[in-house]
């Protein structure tokens, strides 16, 4: 089986029910496991670029790779002398180390609305292939792009900018008696950060799975976390965080140790050998986060506004042969 061959479900491929967070993990593990080539592909062919072209502008203009692979570079910093070391060279330095981690995530939105479309067919019984995934993400581009875009611009507005001038301030002007408040100004920024990333990771399924634009899309995925958020907290931060310690961590870290006391290739070459490790175990790791919220995207509509019930009357129609009647 190719990664891009068409995979028909031969069992009620996916029971739509409620799932607790074991149910919700343990349906995205099987239908990684059940379809991998196809579900790791996906994936991969928007993340391997991504990740070459981002840490290559993190090495040449902050001298590090980005936060994702920065633990396994023992020894390699952060550039205090980016630019002519003038104030504007590090405010540009800042915005650039803050933003490039959060670009990778953002440009990821073509694969996770991909396996968003993966996982409604798989409920839906209905044939499932990396092409067919990617042909309705193509028919959804411009919305789609257009949410990439105002992500991006939020979190520069609530997270990016205000660290960015909170770490300009401390270095030419801080001083003890506002130090509380430079202080308070960053915990602010950092709580509402996690806020709205708590509110808003549906956004791409919506948009996608519904035909939402941008704005509608954002404004759904704040609707369905609603009175959800500490559920949803504790998924996205506790459940994926550990997991992508255990997966995305580990093997590089494994590997890390190796390079260094077998096979002696000394900094340079250990520290490649972490990173290329790293982004193995990412790559590795990202499927199942992202299936985890687009499993997590359907739970919520099953709660709390009967889905099962719409998908059961859709396989009711399509196994009689007819077509839904056009809602008004």
């Amino acid at each position: 089986m190719t990664a891009t061959s068409s995979i028909a479900p031969t069992e009620p491929a996916t029971a739509v029910r409620p799932r607790d967070r074991g149910g919700i993990l343990d349906l995205a593990f099987r239908l990684y496991r059940r379809q991998f080539l196809m579900v790791l592909a996906i994936v991969a062919v928007v993340y391997v670029p991504v990740q070459v072209v981002v840490q290559l502008i993190s090495f040449w203009v902050t001298g590090t790779t980005t936060a994702l692979l920065r633990p396994f570079f023992g020894g390699v910093g952060t550039r205090p002398d980016v630019g002519d070391g003038s104030i504007a060279s590090f405010v540009l330095y800042s915005l650039l180390a803050g933003l490039l981690p959060i670009l990778q995530s953002i440009l990821a939105y073509p694969s996770k609305a991909a396996l968003a479309t993966v996982l409604e067919d798989n409920y839906l019984g209905t044939a499932v292939s990396f092409a067919s995934a990617y042909r309705r993400v193509w028919q959804r581009a411009v919305p789609i792009l257009g949410l990439m875009g105002f992500m991006l611009i939020v979190v520069l507005g609530v997270y990016i900018v205000p660290n960015a001038l909170v770490a300009t301030y401390r270095r030419v002007a801080f001083d003890t008696v506002a130090s509380g408040v430079v202080a308070f100004a960053e915990l602010t920024a950092l709580v509402l950060y996690f806020y709205l990333g708590v509110r808003f990771p549906l956004a791409v399924a919506a948009s996608m799975i519904e035909d939402l634009g941008p704005v509608q899309a954002l404004r759904r995925s704040w609707y369905l976390v609603e009175g959800n958020w500490w559920r949803t907290f504790g998924l996205l931060i506790f459940t994926l965080g550990l997991l992508e310690l255990a997966i995305s961590y580990g093997p590089a870290l494994l590997m890390q140790w190796f390079a260094a006391a077998v096979l002696h290739l000394g900094p340079f070459g250990n520290q490649v050998v972490a990173a290329v490790g790293g982004s193995l175990g990412t790559l590795l790791f990202l499927p199942i986060s992202y299936l985890v919220i687009a499993i997590y995207y359907f739970d919520l509509r099953i709660r709390q506004e009967g889905y099962d019930l719409e998908v059961a009357v859709q396989k009711a129609y399509s196994q009689a042969g007819l077509s839904l009647p056009a809602q008004e």
